[in-house]
């Protein structure tokens, strides 16, 4: 038996649009998070039932969209600060009687934390937050390899796991993935405490950053190739992940010059997308960094391709919630599907206000918006998003003529910012 708690939020979201299958991933993702949301972002109602911060950074950005509840995310990063050691280290679970240390879970704590002021706009916890951030930036530092200024051998030195996602990853060494989330994670404090106006931090984490790109570059990226190894030890690691490029690109380590190179080799245009097959260990995680990647590097329709292939594929298998691992690729029945309901793979319900209707923030708070609907993938989308202030209404039909007709409402004063191919802004 499995007993959840079920909320009744006020103010909550919606989405709908012209294809069926959208609408049954907004679906799926919503019971998934009916289940998985019990006075803490826990991973499963069937495994640990534990809040982690990687699970946590995902479920909170999906129940914003969702719930337009911002308050649990609040209370879990303030958790998270509370378990907050006296060295600066932050334990990947929490509330937990078990300690857990994964390096790259800590990381993403000020990337959760950036992520959640860009769409509430609180400052007061980020006031409150910030310091614990600045221990965590502090912790990692001083853990650093003092040649390199990057992470290495963390698991040897510090008994810390490094995850990264579930497969087949060269962990040893300087782990570039893991790297590339360290930087990924400076970046987002050199954001932050620029809005505070912090700048000496703000320049210091900057400065640690281009030090560990300028490491993992020279260490870790093969020129024949055009791919990064998975780390150096001594020697350039002989894998090549996928999951470590998509990190090199998510993080900041790739050069912009080298990233259509990249992507390329790593996904093609047609099911299964992916060059290298993940196997039994293909999972909804993975594709949360996988499909950030894609749309800020502009390949919307490629995402929503994916997107929409792989988690329209679960909903085909007969999921209602979705499962922990799903190998599209495999016969029914003859690949784990791990717990039928987990937390993480919830993160469509995001994708489909931002990027399908077309709504993100533009600054914190969301008091203004950029409008930038998918309309080369989808006819028509309504969707209703919730905010901190009230909620804003959207709906949008592409004609056959070439015109776009657009709605967009809100309950307080909004500014919108079209970002439109010109042809259609005209």
């Amino acid at each position: 038996m499995v007993k959840t708690r079920r909320y009744s939020f006020p103010n909550p979201g919606r989405f709908e649009c012209a294809d069926p299958a959208l609408n049954a991933i907004w679906r799926n993702s919503r019971r998934t998070l009916d289940a998985t949301v019990q006075e803490t972002f826990m991973d499963a109602p069937g495994k640990e039932q534990t809040q982690y911060i990687a699970d946590a950074l995902i479920e909170s950005w999906a129940s914003y969209h969702v719930y337009g509840d911002f308050s649990l995310a609040a209370r879990s990063l303030v958790e998270f600060a509370s378990a907050q050691f006296e060295t600066g280290e932050m334990p990947a679970a929490c509330p937990s009687g078990l300690y857990w240390n994964i390096a790259d879970y800590a990381l993403l704590w000020p990337v959760w934390l950036r992520q959640h002021y860009l769409y509430t706009g609180d400052r007061k916890l980020l006031d409150r937050l910030l310091p614990n951030a600045e221990n965590l930036f502090s912790y990692f530092a001083e853990i650093t390899d003092p040649e390199t200024g990057a992470l290495r051998d963390l698991g040897r030195r510090f008994k810390a796991y490094c995850f990264l996602d579930h497969g087949p990853i060269d962990r040893h060494g300087v782990v570039t993935g893991l790297n590339a989330l360290y930087v990924r994670a400076l970046l987002s404090g050199v954001w932050l405490f620029d809005t505070v106006g912090r700048e000496e931090v703000a320049e210091l984490l900057r400065q640690r950053a281009t030090r560990v790109v300028a490491s993992l570059r020279a260490l870790a990226w093969n020129p024949e190739l055009g791919l990064f190894a998975d780390g150096w030890d001594g020697e350039r690691a002989s894998r090549h992940s996928p999951q470590t490029n998509v990190l090199a690109l998510y993080g900041g380590l790739a050069d912009p010059a080298d990233y259509d190179r990249i992507f390329s080799t790593l996904f093609t245009t047609e099911p299964p997308f992916e060059t290298q097959a993940p196997g039994p260990a293909n999972n909804p995680y993975f594709k949360y960094f996988v499909l950030e990647t894609a749309f800020a590097l502009g390949r919307r329709e490629w995402a929503f391709d994916y997107m929409r292939w792989y988690w329209n594929s679960m909903v085909e298998r007969g999921a209602r919630t979705w499962w922990e691992l799903f190998d599209p690729e495999a016969a029914p029945g003859q690949s784990s599907t791990g717990s039928g309901c987990h937390g993480y793979a919830a993160s469509p319900s995001g994708f489909l206000i931002r990027e399908v209707a077309g709504i993100r923030p533009a600054i914190p708070g969301f008091t203004a918006v950029y409008f930038n609907p998918l309309y080369q993938r989808v006819r028509s989308a309504q969707a209703k998003i919730p905010t901190r202030y009230g909620h804003i209404s959207v709906e949008w039909e592409m004609q056959d003529d070439g015109h776009l007709e657009a709605a967009i409402d809100a309950t307080y004063p909004l500014a919108v910012i079209p970002e439109l191919q010109s042809d259609v802004a005209a």
